[in-house]
């Protein structure tokens, strides 16, 4: 049954004079009822199925991946957690879900990803033609040739800054958060691939912009309206967009909208500045306009600087808390290092040739996914019967990949322990 817009029932108010209020009132318990019965066989947290609150609370807690993970656990492979949003951990249809062709469209749950109004990114696509060309577009920029000199520039500085103010001596023991240092390193890593333009927080040794600051405050609340639609709706329109949306500013994500729209200027009446091995100039010589550009390079920032650092500061912790692996790990890097001069940093053909080293790496992505985003889906019109299971059309399918990646089924019963040798 399709009920009718909020609009079509006040016509019929206004033409029977029926007290609005009830009318509303009853409407909109009828929109829930039905709702909830197109999923109703399903299982799932029982106040998931007639709210998205359940979605919005585990996300503002920042417990979503946990929470959603002891769901898929509870219930299994398919699994209820918003009036129209399913989850699942069944790899084929997690393949299905993202194939070049699949049937399954982009959902409105990327419209979160929309930085400014009416203007997409490649995150925030939900027509998948407009999703494709845009990928097309900016897929160049993912395989500069000079990308692995600006990266060692920035392990060098990493490096330097550890050694120059956090070595411990005979005089005293000296304390240092890596984690927030990671955190310096892969912003101003990615904000020079991207803009050619880096922050220089390593240099400074503190978050000179508050865009750590600020990015930390906002990212739940980001994720929080993928899951209220009618709030994205509301966000986005002429009269408040405006007043949210990141402009230039000197702090937070307002100095990169800065950077990126200085260095895009510089591009366009600079025509030497065009030929700069960057993603900016990459995105420009591409056909994406002045407005695209700069917004394609806050979200390559935004979204690459925090999972890299989150990727790197997982991957450190895993090592330093298992001996075995530590010693290990260390004893093959040296074998390499010994090949090498001082203060040489190894290519990145001659890391490849470590084999531990590389499993390391992919186990900590394994245990600890920088990126746990459901992206859903939505299935086709008519709907798909799942492993016996009759999913309507229109449903939002999301993936589960805390619990994918720590399944027994996957990657054995020691699926809980970081094991490279896996």
């Amino acid at each position: 049954m399709e009920l009718a817009s909020l609009y079509d029932v006040a016509v019929f108010i206004s033409n029977y004079s029926i007290p609005g209020f009830t009318v509303l009132i009853a409407y909109w318990i009828l929109r829930q009822y039905l709702s909830y019965r197109r999923l109703a066989h399903l299982p799932g947290p029982t106040f998931a199925a007639w709210s998205n609150l359940w979605l919005v609370r585990t996300i503002w807690n920042q417990q979503s991946h946990l929470d959603v993970y002891e769901v898929s656990k509870k219930y299994g492979p398919l699994a209820r957690i918003g009036p129209n949003d399913v989850i699942t951990t069944d790899v084929r249809l997690i393949h299905r879900l993202q194939a070049v062709r699949s049937p399954y469209t982009r959902s409105n749950w990327y419209r979160g990803f929309r930085l400014a109004p009416g203007i997409d990114n490649v995150l925030s696509f939900t027509d998948d033609n407009l999703h494709t060309k845009r990928r097309a577009q900016l897929s160049p920029s993912f395989s500069l040739q000079n990308q692995e000199a600006i990266i060692d520039s920035h392990v060098a500085r990493l490096v330097g800054l550890i050694r120059k103010k956090y070595v411990s001596n005979e005089n005293g023991t000296k304390l240092m958060d890596f984690a927030q240092k990671v955190q310096f390193f892969a912003l101003d890593m990615v904000m020079d691939i991207a803009t050619g333009s880096p922050f220089d927080d390593l240099v400074h040794d503190e978050d000179r912009y508050e865009y750590l600051k600020n990015t930390a405050d906002s990212l739940p609340t980001i994720a929080m309206i993928q899951y209220l639609p009618w709030a994205g709706k509301i966000l986005q329109t002429r009269w408040i967009a405006p007043l949210i949306s990141p402009s230039a500013s000197e702090y937070g994500i307002g100095k990169v909208v800065d950077i990126a729209t200085r260095m895009v200027d510089v591009r366009i009446t600079d025509q030497s500045e065009t030929q700069k091995a960057d993603m900016l100039s990459t995105f420009l010589s591409n056909g994406i306009t002045h407005q695209e550009a700069i917004y394609e390079s806050i979200v390559t920032i935004l979204g690459g600087s925090d999972t890299m650092a989150i990727a790197l500061r997982a991957t450190m912790l895993f090592i330093m808390t298992n001996p075995r692996v530590y010693i290990k790990l260390v004893s093959e890097i040296l074998s390499l290092s010994s090949s090498l001069s001082h203060d040489t940093i190894p290519s990145a053909s001659q890391v490849r040739t470590l084999p531990y080293l590389q499993a390391t790496i992919k186990e900590s992505l394994r245990v600890f996914p920088p990126g746990t985003g459901q992206m859903p889906k939505v299935t086709p019109t008519g709907g798909e019967t799942i492993n016996g299971i009759f999913i309507p059309g229109a449903t939002n399918i999301g993936s589960n990949p805390w619990f994918i990646m720590r399944s027994q089924d996957n990657f054995r019963p020691d699926a809980e322990i970081f094991r490279p040798e896996r």
